[in-house]
């Protein structure tokens, strides 16, 4: 049976040692653990053996008191900061060889008392815990420096389960970390290789020089008002200047500010104050709050942001020493239109985003992992202390497999960036000796064994139709019959276009093939670019299940297509078409349409029974079997009642043909339906996609939230949102004169 105790019953809290840094050295008597350390490099636990994290020391002419001394399993508590946010962040001490060590000024050292009861490194997770911090952060004082005292810590009280529970709860978490650790090793190694690639591709070349905006656009983050930020993650998360070394902004935003910067995985920031050093974006979809700014690749400039990333490194660190006399350096526009910026030739930046690019993005696919297994650590630790999830029950092999797995593909991965087969040992070798602490010596074993097997890509069956399993994939995925047909009809003609087997297939036979199919059709650039989506994905499917080594789709860029304002249907038009229905069938799909928005096929799929009239809602199966409420007006509610009382047939259909035969009614026949009465009324290229678009224009300029908006047309992501939504330019107008002039 657990128990439920406060902290200080069980624990001890103890003050840190005040040392500055300018007393601190690469030798000395005693470890030193300070403050500011903390926040470079260490995550839960500080480990004095380990060599990529020094520890700094300092003499014994020190005042130091005994309390202040670290001991095993102690854990390192930040109960003092400048900000609220760094309160809270716990770090377990691991010292089993009993190294003196010194707990530093800013600090609390907590102490575990009653091992008998409490499990540290349990203690350490616990006290880590989402809920655990809220509940801390009620005890905060102070306006400018905050500050928890120890007595108010102690009065929390936390769930012990038996310390047998605890133990299999730790090892749990433990696996969780070590995963997340090894993404972020492998991060450190491909930035590393990404470095290594740029000083290779460049170094000896020579290059133009030119203006930053040769090569990017720059844009500047906007004035959010703080007022308005929230911790309850309502809205976007926004990304602060602080935000930029752990990716993970801490506070929220839902203002809808008229600059506001959208800020996705793998692009490139920088902040304007304090460090300038360009960074990787890691952390999830965010905006940018100012003094942070962005950098996008230039339109037609060839470069990527591999390249943005590791050409503006040391062109920042130019300014940053520039302005490095002021307390505080600060970095303006001016800096960066000063800046004469390397520009390479076309082929030496095509070859360098080839193998450059593969590696970012490798990055940003770890880091989604790690943000979603420190998800799943927050969201396991109640149930597992609760007693809701069974210990007993967790297979905690299998999530050591799945460690094991990872590390196999990431390797994989490195190895086909460099595609050199010594280079490819180097790495082999260099994660495998970093993997020693992480995984036990059989899986060590049998790490080593599958490598060099998983590294080549595996070979088709004789007579396996590699697309008829593409397809049967997607079928699961629960794309839809029409989808699934147009894949096959777009993959089948490449296929007979290019005469060779879908392995064998490079990116100049597709860049051909897609310059032939524009020209001999006259396709648009839409329709090109659909065509790049459907071989995307196939080649991807072929590169995940390893029958190829890499897509050639990868370098091949997204067709640009010109951003055409599409009409929407006024007010008037609306009420046009109404009058032009001749019958209450007609009248009942133009309302319906019009006041919920949904599209063709989910309508034609409606049954009566999906059909709430009372409260106004009915429920439709989206894209991917997805189901989604829909609302419609007071007006579709009286259409659609007199619709459905003039029927006298038992069909379950919402809509049905307006013959005896009670048909239901297809998307084909309603197109033609709304053709021929957009025509009789006068209004050209009446379609149902309209409707759509025209409901999506319409809460956007009557100051619907965005989200709201994504939710009621049921898309996935908000860029398809703001895709559909068109923005009425006499609204645009009234936002230049409110604020801007």
């Amino acid at each position: 049976m657990g128990c439920r105790v406060a902290l200080g019953d069980v624990c001890s809290f103890y003050r840190g040692a005040s040392v500055p840094r300018t007393r601190m050295y690469d030798k000395g008597a005693y470890l030193y653990i300070h403050y500011g350390d903390l926040y470079k490099g260490f995550d839960l636990h500080i480990d004095v053996e380990d060599p990529a994290k020094p520890i700094p020391y300092i003499l014994n002419n020190e005042k130091i008191k005994d309390s202040q001394r670290l001991r095993d399993q102690d854990i390192v508590y930040v109960l003092t900061s400048e900000t609220v946010d760094d309160l809270g962040h716990a770090y377990l001490f691991n010292n089993p060889k009993e190294k003196p060590t010194i707990s530093g000024t800013e600090t609390t050292i907590v102490r575990v008392n009653r091992r008998d009861l409490v499990v540290p490194a349990y203690l350490n997770y616990l006290m880590s815990s989402p809920r655990f911090i809220r509940e801390l952060r009620q005890y905060t004082r102070g306006m400018k420096v905050f500050r928890v005292h120890p007595k108010d810590v102690a009065r929390i009280e936390i769930d012990l389960p038996q310390t047998e529970v605890q133990h299999q709860i730790v090892s749990i978490l433990d696996a969780i970390y070590a995963k997340q650790q090894a993404n972020s090793k492998l991060n450190g190694y491909l930035l590393e290789l990404m470095n290594v690639q740029y000083q290779h591709s460049f170094c000896c070349n020579k290059l133009t020089l030119g203006s930053i905006y040769d090569i990017a656009d720059v844009v500047y983050g906007a004035a959010f008002k703080s007022a308005l930020f929230n911790e309850e993650k309502v809205g976007y998360p926004l990304i602060r200047i602080r935000d930029l070394s752990t990716f993970s902004p801490q506070y929220w935003t839902n203002e809808a500010h008229p600059k506001r910067v959208f800020v996705h995985p793998g692009d490139v920031l920088a902040g304007m104050d304090a460090e300038f050093a360009p960074c990787l974006w890691q952390g999830e979809m965010a905006v940018l709050n100012q003094r942070v700014c962005l950098f996008e690749p230039a339109a037609n400039s060839g470069v990527s942001r591999s390249y943005l990333l590791m050409a503006l490194n040391p062109l920042l660190a130019f300014i940053q020493n520039y302005a490095s006399g002021t307390t505080v350096a600060h970095m303006g526009k001016g800096d960066l239109e000063a800046l004469n910026v390397p520009i390479p030739a076309r082929g030496d930046l095509e070859r360098f985003n080839t193998i450059a690019e593969p590696l970012r993005e490798q990055i940003v696919q770890n880091s989604t992992q790690n943000r979603k297994l420190a998800a799943l650590r927050d969201a396991l630790l109640p149930k597992l202390m609760s007693g809701e999830i069974d210990v007993s029950r967790v297979d905690f092999t299998q999530l050591n497999s799945h460690l094991l797995h990872y590390v196999q593909r990431a390797v994989h991965t490195v190895a086909i960036v460099l595609d050199e087969r010594n280079s490819v040992e180097t790495v082999i070798n260099t994660v495998l000796s970093e993997m020693q602490g992480l995984l036990d010596p059989h899986q060590l074993k049998h790490l080593t064994i599958t490598l060099r097997r998983v590294l080549g890509p595996k070979q088709a069956e004789p007579g396996q139709d590699l697309l008829a399993l593409f397809l049967t994939a997607k079928e699961v995925e629960g794309c839809s019959p029409k989808t699934i047909a147009y894949y096959e009809a777009t993959l089948r003609h490449m296929n007979t276009a290019l005469a060779k087997p879908y392995t064998q297939v490079e990116s100049d036979d597709l860049r051909r093939y897609l310059n032939d199919y524009e020209v001999k059709r006259g396709s648009s650039k839409v329709t090109i670019d659909n065509i790049r989506r459907i071989m995307s994905s196939f080649f991807s499917w072929l590169e995940d299940e390893d029958y190829i080594v890499k897509s050639p789709v990868r370098r091949i860029r997204r067709v640009k297509t010109a951003q055409v304002t599409k009409e929407v249907l006024s007010d008037e038009e609306l009420e046009v078409l109404r009058d032009a229905c001749e019958s209450k069938r007609d009248l009942a799909i133009v309302d319906l349409l019009a006041s919920t928005g949904m599209r063709i096929g989910e309508l034609v799929r409606l049954d009566r029974k999906d059909v709430n009239l009372h409260e106004r809602e009915c429920l439709v199966m989206g894209k991917g079997n997805k189901q989604r409420p829909v609302y419609f007006d007071a007006r579709a509610k009286l259409h659609l009642t007199e619709y459905l009382s003039s029927r006298a047939d038992k069909s379950p259909a919402l809509f049905v043909a307006l013959d005896s035969s009670a048909r239901r009614i297809t998307v084909g026949s309603i197109e033609l339906r709304l053709r021929d009465l957009g025509r009789s009324a006068g209004i050209n290229r009446v379609h149902p996609h309209k409707f759509r678009r025209t409901l999506a224009t319409h809460a956007i300029d009557k100051g619907m939230p965005i989200e709201q908006v994504q939710k009621l047309l049921g898309h996935a992501k908000i860029d398809t949102t703001m895709y559909y939504a068109m923005v009425n330019q006499s609204n645009v107008k009234a936002s230049h004169r409110k604020y801007l002039e």
